[in-house]
């Protein structure tokens, strides 16, 4: 069997691009007709199925994750197709052909693959949800089947950017501090591996050349330290088992607590509120956004409450009973559940944790100038206790003293 192209017109006279499977040309055409399709062009798919199989799928890995820019481009092409009239099938075929990105081009493949054998765009899905996230891949199934998709593609990508732009401003409010400690360190050990030698051998007579080779190692030295640190960085970066044990120790600081309890609160109703407006049931939706809460004990608390829910207990009942959400976000979703609003609730809610979260950065960006601050007072400290030491040390050496 086949796949072929076609272009055909439907009863309301619109177009239609999409492809078939059939054992020939005769058989599309027939299956077309069947369809009350008025065939304006077929043609036999120029890429063979074995192909287009192999071709990418091996970028894609079982833990294989799209990051956020990744992500961006892979929904912002699928919405600007969409909106074109792309079918779902030329949609994944477009942007495997377009992306210069492999693992983009590998998931539109397996999809492809998946929705060539029958299945469903859910079931295309099932195992790979992983790689644009549990919640995306959902919503995006949940959209193509209440018909909302355009309208769910944009509010994804609005979070997408609303994720984007928090990290950003946790990098650029930090820069600052962690640039001056960065400094800081350099500075410290340029005078401990160079000035504070220069100052010990001075009563010894030391030679211009004694002196540029001890400038030359202190800066092999300082460059091995700096890659350390960067490459240990790096390291950390790229495991993402390891990355996520620090940031949860790092979430137990009562300055970082905060602002990453407000950053998943957010995340939580944002995605919650996207789920429901996307014809998701109520529980299904509290499930699907509990998978972007990266705190366990409050994941747990969800879990029961989703249990409740299920066996009839009102959100409000069911969520007050948890004790994790803020007084505001109660009110709110005790005022959206009676008045039947409770996506523009959930939205409401999410918008006070992001002014939360602003609230949080700026002061952990203060604690972090004042450290730093310190930091360096104490480094100027002991650099200037030392080279003082060594430099009348060195005098009273001299003078006999």
């Amino acid at each position: 069997m086949s796949r072929y192209l076609y272009r055909a017109k439907n009863n309301n006279n619109e177009i239609v691009v999409d492809y078939i499977n059939a054992i020939n040309i005769s058989d599309a055409a027939a299956k077309l007709e069947r369809k009350n399709l008025i065939v304006l062009e077929i043609k036999e798919d120029a890429i063979t199925y074995s192909e287009r199989e192999f071709r990418y799928e091996k970028t894609i890995s079982p833990d294989t994750m799209f990051t956020m820019k990744e992500k961006l481009e892979f929904f912002n092409s699928f919405y600007h197709m969409f909106k074109s009239g792309l079918s779902i099938m030329l949609i994944f075929e477009a942007i495997k052909q377009e992306s210069r990105n492999k693992k983009i081009k590998g998931l539109c493949s397996i999809i492809l693959r998946n929705i060539d054998k029958g299945l469903s765009l859910k079931e295309a899905f099932k195992g790979h949800e992983q790689i644009l996230g549990v919640a995306y891949s959902s919503l995006l199934v949940a959209g193509e089947s209440s018909g909302k998709l355009d309208k769910t593609i944009s509010k994804i990508i609005a979070n997408i950017k609303r994720e984007e732009e928090f990290k950003l401003n946790i990098i650029s409010a930090l820069s600052y501090p962690v640039m001056i400690l960065m400094l800081a360190i350099a500075v410290f050990f340029f005078f401990k591996f160079f000035v504070l030698k220069v100052f010990a051998t001075m009563g010894a007579g030391c030679s211009s050349c004694a002196v540029m080779t001890m400038l030359v190692t202190a800066i092999v030295k300082i460059v091995i330290i700096f890659a350390l640190i960067f490459g240990a960085i790096f390291y950390v970066y790229m495991d993402k088992k390891l990355l996520r044990a620090i940031v949860d120790v790092a979430s137990s600081f009562p300055l970082v607590k905060p602002l990453m309890k407000n950053y998943m609160f957010a995340n939580f109703f944002s995605v919650l509120a996207l789920a429901y407006d996307a014809g998701i049931p109520l529980p299904n939706s509290i499930e699907l956004a509990n998978t972007v809460m990266g705190i366990p004990s409050v994941k747990g608390k969800i879990s029961l409450a989703i249990k409740r829910i299920m066996n009839g207990c009102e959100l409000t009942t069911a969520f007050g009973v948890t004790q994790v959400f803020s007084e505001f976000a109660m009110s709110q979703i005790s005022a959206g559940e009676k008045a039947g609003e409770l996506e523009k609730m959930f939205e409401v809610v999410s918008f006070d944790y992001e002014k939360q979260i602003d609230l949080a950065l700026k002061v952990l960006t203060e604690f972090v100038k004042i450290f730093a601050m310190a930091f360096v007072g104490l480094i100027v400290f002991f650099v200037a206790t030392n080279a003082y030491n060594s430099y009348y040390s060195n005098l009273f050496n001299a003078l006999g003293m």
